[in-house]
Formats: structure tokens, C-alpha cells, sequence
């Protein structure tokens, strides 16, 4: 598809935030502040583009970046016993199943689709990240918002009526050549359950990769790391506890929460013994829901800032609730699965 540098930037203003485009720059040595939109793709993008200090292939990866990570649902799978994904990782065989299909562009051969009627798969590629190899299928549906809700009286009846506002969302399945699936779904601005949507997204991409040749990567050891006294001291130095939900084997519940902004679960050691009481042996009581926030200052270098996380819904999801920088992601997930064990 012929390069638009207009599209593109539209894209970026529309899918991204100024921190995130600011990190991108800054991490290519690249001039990075900007008040606003205008001044950062006026000064910054555009005008890097220009003089050719980005080149069309630096955009579309910048722009990749910006509507790829970050405000996600994540559900993690891993690769069932006995199932093999080999045949995904060799080019030959993987181009003709992608041909097999109408509903996939050719391998490594990006579209860019502005606001699609139907869900559209824009780009299937490779990728890698440090000794890692992955198959990464992106697909853009649309999505509506309903506000200004009005409603009017007239002969008995009552009319509501909103106003609708369209916008385009981008999902993300990225499948590890070691056997772990990502299946990242754009947040709605509603609160909604997850689960549905990704079945979904299984079914749109059934006719390269199927969702029974994999199995839920359970969350429940990171989960549960908070609450094993052999393990909580180290996991705390990275990750801080906000609140968090828990059952025990008689199907009762106690929730748990730091209401100041600025303290953990882990600084208030009643509100701990308590939930260590409950956690006893003899109750076999699991953390179910968790809210925590990975710490900026113990990431490295890695994060600008914490990076709040969600532990809801299903077994094998988090939540990421602001945009974060391919780096940041990466983090992130590492950072979760060396505490799931």
C-alpha cells in the first residue's frame, strides 16, 4: 500500500498519547517534547520525517508502537501437549494458508484502514524481541460510543437518544515460536466482560491458528505471590498491592484495599494479618482479583512511571489502563510471568 504520511499521523494523534509518541522520540535520540498534538506532529513527527531523520519504514513503526500496546485486556494462553506451532514459523507453509483465506493480507504487507465497517485483519508479520520470536496478527474493528444521553417525554411516551460517536480499535494477537499466545483486545470505554471478545478474535484468525491447540495460561501464582510469605517479599519490590479479592474453600469472600494513593495494602500490617488469617491453611483460600501497580523506581530505568494493572475477569487476563511504549509492554509482560511460577 502506497505510504500516507497524512493518514499515518492522523492515526498516531488519533491511537496514542503525547507521553507515549514523546517516549518513542526520545528513545530514537530524537528532538521529543511537544505542548500538544499540533506541536508534536507539526515539530516532531513531520518535521523529522522531512528532513529524513525518520524514515517511511521509522513511521509505520512508530505508529505500530503508539496502536499496539497499552489499554489492553490481555488473555495469555500456552501451547497445549502433544500440538506442535512450527508450521506457523516457516514462511512457505504460513503464506499458503494466509492465501487459503480472503480474510488475510499477505505476510508482511501492511494496511492501513481508517474506520472499517467490519473487522479487518490489516497486517500479518514477524517480529522479534532480544532471543524471542514471534507471529503477530493485528486486526482493526469499530467501535461506537454512546453519550449525551437525552430523553423527552411526549403522548405517554418516553424517547432516549444519545449521540454515537465511532471510533476505530485495534486487537492483537502476537504467538511466541516458544508456545505463548497473547491475545491483546482494545479496552472498551465501557465496563464489559472480556471473554466473549476473545473467543471473537480466536474465530477470526481460525483459518491460520485455532484456539484448541492451546490451553489458559493460568495468572494464579502471580495472583497468589502477594499472599505466600516466602515469595511476597520479593514480588512487593517490584509490584505494589492496591486492593485485592479472595475466597476460601468454603465459598466466602473478603475483599481488601489502601484507600490513600500513596500506600500499599503492605503498609497497614493489621489489614495483612488479617488476610493472612484468612489465607490459613486450613481454608485454602485463593486470591481471586488484584490491583496492583508495577513501581517506576524499581523497573531499571524501564518505566517513566508506575504502570497500574488490573487482575479481574477471567483466570488468564490483566488489564494495562494507560498507554505504555513497546519497551514498557514488554516489561510489563516479562515482569508478570517470572512472578507466575
Amino acid at each position: 500500500m502506497k505510504f500516507d504520511a497524512a493518514l499515518l499521523l492522523r492515526l498516531i494523534r488519533d491511537q496514542g498519547t503525547l507521553e507515549q509518541a514523546s517516549s518513542i522520540l526520545r528513545a530514537r535520540g530524537l528532538e521529543h517534547s511537544g505542548s500538544n498534538w499540533d506541536d508534536m506532529i507539526d515539530r516532531r513527527l513531520l518535521a523529522s520525517l522531512n528532513d529524513g531523520k525518520l524514515s517511511e519504514q521509522d513511521m509505520i513503526a512508530i505508529f505500530a508502537e503508539v496502536e499496539e500496546h497499552g489499554r489492553q485486556h490481555v488473555f495469555l494462553y500456552e501451547l497445549g501437549r502433544g500440538k506442535t506451532i512450527d508450521h506457523l514459523f516457516d514462511k512457505a507453509t504460513l503464506r499458503r494458508l494466509l492465501k487459503s483465506s480472503q480474510r488475510f493480507p499477505n505476510l508482511g504487507e501492511p494496511s492501513f484502514v481508517e474506520s472499517p465497517e467490519t473487522p479487518v485483519i490489516v497486517e500479518v508479520r514477524y517480529e522479534t524481541h532480544g532471543e524471542a520470536a514471534f507471529l503477530v496478527i493485528k486486526v482493526v474493528e469499530p467501535r461506537e460510543q454512546h453519550y449525551n444521553k437525552q430523553e423527552t417525554e411526549s403522548g405517554g411516551r418516553r424517547t432516549i437518544t444519545f449521540d454515537v460517536r465511532r471510533y476505530r480499535a485495534v486487537n492483537v494477537v502476537r504467538i511466541w515460536k516458544s508456545g505463548l499466545v497473547e491475545l491483546r483486545i482494545f479496552s472498551h470505554r465501557d465496563p464489559i466482560s472480556y471473554q466473549g471478545l476473545a473467543t471473537a478474535l480466536w474465530g477470526q484468525i481460525d483459518a491460520v491458528v485455532q484456539q484448541d491447540m492451546f490451553r489458559i495460561c493460568d495468572l494464579a501464582p502471580f495472583r497468589g505471590a502477594f499472599w505466600d510469605k516466602d515469595r511476597r517479599e520479593d514480588v512487593q519490590k517490584l509490584f505494589a498491592l492496591r486492593s485485592s479479592d479472595h475466597k476460601n474453600a468454603a465459598g466466602n469472600r473478603v475483599r481488601a484495599a489502601a484507600t490513600a494513593s500513596d500506600t500499599t495494602m503492605f503498609d497497614d500490617p493489621d489489614l495483612i494479618a488479617s488476610m493472612d488469617s484468612f489465607h490459613s491453611e486450613r481454608s485454602a483460600a485463593e486470591c481471586e482479583r488484584a490491583t496492583v501497580a508495577l513501581r517506576h523506581e524499581a523497573s531499571g530505568g524501564k518505566l517513566n512511571r508506575n504502570v497500574n494493572l488490573l487482575l479481574h475477569g477471567e483466570t488468564n487476563e490483566f488489564t494495562i489502563t494507560s498507554k505504555v511504549t513497546r519497551s514498557e509492554y514488554e516489561f510489563v509482560l516479562d515482569s508478570i510471568l517470572k512472578n507466575n511460577k
